[in-house]
Protein backbone atom coordinates (compact mmCIF):
# COMPACT_ATOMS: atom_id res chain seq x y z
CA UNK A 1 0.00 0.00 0.00
CA UNK A 2 2.90 2.36 0.96
CA UNK A 3 4.78 2.10 -2.27
CA UNK A 4 1.44 2.39 -4.68
CA UNK A 5 0.67 5.65 -2.67
CA UNK A 6 4.37 7.24 -3.28
CA UNK A 7 4.29 6.01 -7.22
CA UNK A 8 0.47 7.48 -7.17
CA UNK A 9 2.10 10.38 -5.74
CA UNK A 10 5.29 10.66 -7.52
CA UNK A 11 3.35 9.95 -10.87
CA UNK A 12 0.97 13.16 -10.53
CA UNK A 13 1.14 16.77 -11.60
CA UNK A 14 0.33 19.34 -9.06
CA UNK A 15 -0.79 23.10 -9.64
CA UNK A 16 1.33 23.70 -6.45
CA UNK A 17 4.96 23.51 -6.38
CA UNK A 18 8.25 23.42 -4.21
CA UNK A 19 10.69 25.18 -6.68
CA UNK A 20 13.52 25.55 -4.28
CA UNK A 21 15.25 24.40 -0.69
CA UNK A 22 18.44 26.39 0.07
CA UNK A 23 20.33 24.82 3.42
CA UNK A 24 23.34 27.27 4.39
CA UNK A 25 24.99 26.61 8.13
CA UNK A 26 22.26 28.15 10.24
CA UNK A 27 18.83 28.40 8.01
CA UNK A 28 17.22 27.03 5.36
CA UNK A 29 15.22 28.59 2.69
CA UNK A 30 11.84 27.22 1.10
CA UNK A 31 10.80 28.89 -2.68
CA UNK A 32 7.69 27.63 -4.32
CA UNK A 33 3.87 28.70 -5.07
CA UNK A 34 0.83 27.72 -4.65
CA UNK A 35 -2.64 28.14 -6.78
CA UNK A 36 -6.72 27.74 -5.62
CA UNK A 37 -8.43 29.43 -2.86
CA UNK A 38 -8.69 27.66 0.56
CA UNK A 39 -6.00 28.19 3.44
CA UNK A 40 -2.40 26.83 2.58
CA UNK A 41 0.37 25.47 4.25
CA UNK A 42 4.12 24.70 4.47
CA UNK A 43 4.45 21.10 5.97
CA UNK A 44 7.24 19.59 7.51
CA UNK A 45 7.84 15.70 7.27
CA UNK A 46 9.81 14.77 8.96
CA UNK A 47 12.56 11.34 8.14
CA UNK A 48 9.62 9.37 10.48
CA UNK A 49 6.75 10.61 8.51
CA UNK A 50 5.33 9.84 5.57
CA UNK A 51 3.56 12.06 3.27
CA UNK A 52 1.17 10.06 1.48
CA UNK A 53 0.08 7.89 4.81
CA UNK A 54 0.23 11.80 6.76
CA UNK A 55 -2.97 12.52 8.10
CA UNK A 56 -2.08 15.59 10.23
CA UNK A 57 1.01 17.10 9.85
CA UNK A 58 2.74 18.66 13.29
CA UNK A 59 4.89 21.16 11.62
CA UNK A 60 3.36 23.49 9.80
CA UNK A 61 3.93 27.41 7.97
CA UNK A 62 0.73 29.21 6.95
CA UNK A 63 0.98 30.11 3.68
CA UNK A 64 -0.47 33.56 2.64
CA UNK A 65 1.41 34.61 -0.79
CA UNK A 66 0.67 32.34 -3.30
CA UNK A 67 4.80 32.87 -4.53
CA UNK A 68 6.73 32.18 -1.50
CA UNK A 69 10.20 32.53 -0.04
CA UNK A 70 10.92 31.55 3.69
CA UNK A 71 13.68 31.41 5.69
CA UNK A 72 13.43 28.96 8.59
CA UNK A 73 15.68 28.00 11.37
CA UNK A 74 18.23 24.98 10.02
CA UNK A 75 18.43 23.21 13.80
CA UNK A 76 15.32 23.24 15.90
CA UNK A 77 14.97 20.96 19.46
CA UNK A 78 12.07 18.19 19.48
CA UNK A 79 11.82 16.46 22.75
CA UNK A 80 15.04 17.56 23.95
CA UNK A 81 17.09 17.02 21.17
CA UNK A 82 18.61 19.41 18.50
CA UNK A 83 17.26 18.43 15.09
CA UNK A 84 18.58 19.14 11.80
CA UNK A 85 15.64 20.16 9.41
CA UNK A 86 18.15 19.07 6.41
CA UNK A 87 16.65 15.45 6.87
CA UNK A 88 13.23 16.95 6.31
CA UNK A 89 11.20 16.65 3.34
CA UNK A 90 8.45 19.43 2.40
CA UNK A 91 4.91 19.88 1.08
CA UNK A 92 2.35 22.29 0.37
CA UNK A 93 -0.66 20.93 1.74
CA UNK A 94 -4.35 22.42 1.88
CA UNK A 95 -6.49 22.34 4.78
CA UNK A 96 -4.51 20.14 6.79
CA UNK A 97 -2.36 21.65 9.30
CA UNK A 98 -2.19 20.57 12.56
CA UNK A 99 -6.24 21.46 13.18
CA UNK A 100 -7.16 19.87 9.70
Amino acid sequence: MLQSSLEKYLSSDYSSQISEVKVSASSITIKGDYTGSGDFALCEITPYDTLTQTTKFLNTYPLSDPAFSMVIDRFVNRKGFKYDRLLSKWAIDKNRGPDG
